[in-house]
């Protein structure tokens, strides 16, 4: 079973505005509590899902000249 999943972009903006059409449309709205530089959908963590896009790697460097 899969907990959650994180994406990176190099575009926050677009990468949310994106993210937000796709899981509006599956009646999953943003989660609450994101922090700057990251966005996520679905519940909390307690509820067991979510999806999680950043614009930093997990080491915490800002990620630049991704495929877009």
């Amino acid at each position: 079973m899969i907990l959650y999943s994180t994406v990176g972009t190099s575009d926050m903006e677009r990468a949310i505005k994106f993210y937000d059409a796709v899981f509006g449309t599956l009646g999953v709205s943003r989660a609450p509590n994101w922090i700057d530089g990251w966005a996520g959908w679905g519940g909390s963590y307690d509820e067991g899902y979510g999806f999680w896009v950043s614009i930093r790697s997990m080491g915490g460097h800002l990620l630049r000249g991704m495929a877009r």
